[in-house]
């Protein structure tokens, strides 16, 4: 007869318990490890970098398709090739997914996939979508927060919006 004060734990409890505890202990360590990493300025950044005359197509249009991003663009008379775009995401720890562009008929169309929940907690990133353009090329913003598209008025040398949506802008 079996002693009935004795127990034994299946194997697939024990698998459970120990990845419960891991879960445990990673939701303990990991978010403030990053936030002390963030203090410490050890940021992890990834950049691109394009001028408009570097592709085939002249550029007349630049659609930023980016959530929960700063966007800054600054119009000038003397930008050569029309105009620059430089992207940068910067991370506690490296994100999966860096910003990019499409090119196609006249148009470049910026996009920045957002980084929220549990991963914005843990990588702490900031994206930045950098446009200088002259005079004569639309720039367009799609916020993703109020389903709306914005022009940009071409009158205005410097805008820029942050990443909970407040504007400031530099007129001429």
């Amino acid at each position: 007869m079996a002693d009935p004060t004795s127990f034994r734990p299946s194997r697939t409890r024990l698998r459970w318990l120990r990845a419960t505890g891991l879960v445990v202990v990673l939701g303990a360590l990991v978010p403030p490890s990053s936030w002390a990493a963030e203090a410490l300025g050890l940021r992890q950044s990834v950049a691109e970098y394009q001028r408009f005359q570097d592709w085939s197509t002249p550029i007349s249009e630049v659609m930023v398709n980016a959530g929960d991003t700063w966007i800054e663009v600054v119009r000038s008379e003397g930008v050569s090739g029309k105009g620059v775009v430089w992207l940068e995401r910067s991370c506690v720890l490296p994100s999966p997914s860096p910003p990019w562009w499409e090119v196609s008929a006249g148009g470049l169309e910026v996009f920045a996939d957002p980084v929220l929940g549990w991963e914005q907690l843990v990588r702490r990133c900031e994206t930045w979508v950098h446009v200088f353009v002259d005079q004569g090329v639309r720039v367009r913003v799609w916020d993703q927060t109020r389903s709306t598209i914005s022009e940009l008025d071409p009158g205005v040398a410097h805008w820029e919006i942050g990443a909970g949506g407040r504007v400031s802008t530099t007129p001429r």
